[in-house]
């Protein structure tokens, strides 16, 4: 009989648990206000994507440029010196200039985290205002 006493008082105890869990955030806290400002701000949601589009130019920085192909065909076949020429091909890649790929990678870089900073100090501000509007209420 005191086993099922004491299932049911941890059973309640528990239950009692789940309905209010402990870091639940209330409608009224600061940290509530904080997450709601930060996700609707249209200038805050902006700079993150400005970020999020610097971080993938870093890959295509250090990328080798395209090959190019020419190709031309003679509707009259063109007569040198060599033979009779019925059509032109041609194949080119570019290769940049030693450590220009790695300068640019690092550019990329630098211009990400530069995006980022811009990014954390638009939150920061953002959430002054809200320190302050919280304070003065």
């Amino acid at each position: 009989m005191k086993l099922y006493n004491l299932f049911g008082a941890l059973l309640v105890v528990l239950v009692l648990m789940g309905a209010h869990p402990v870091g639940a955030q209330t409608p009224d806290s600061l940290d509530h206000y904080l997450e709601m400002a930060a996700k609707n701000n249209p200038g805050l949601n902006a700079d993150f994507l400005a970020y999020k589009a610097s971080l993938e130019k870093v890959p295509q920085a250090g990328a080798w440029s395209d090959l190019q192909l020419d190709i031309g065909f003679f509707l009259k076949p063109m007569d040198l010196v060599g033979g009779r020429q019925i059509a032109d091909f041609t194949l080119m890649q570019m290769f940049p200039w030693f450590g220009t790929k790695k300068a640019a990678q690092t550019e990329a870089t630098h211009m990400a985290q530069m995006a980022y900073e811009k990014f954390r100090e638009t939150r920061d501000n953002l959430y002054l205002e809200v320190y302050t509007q919280w304070y003065i209420l």
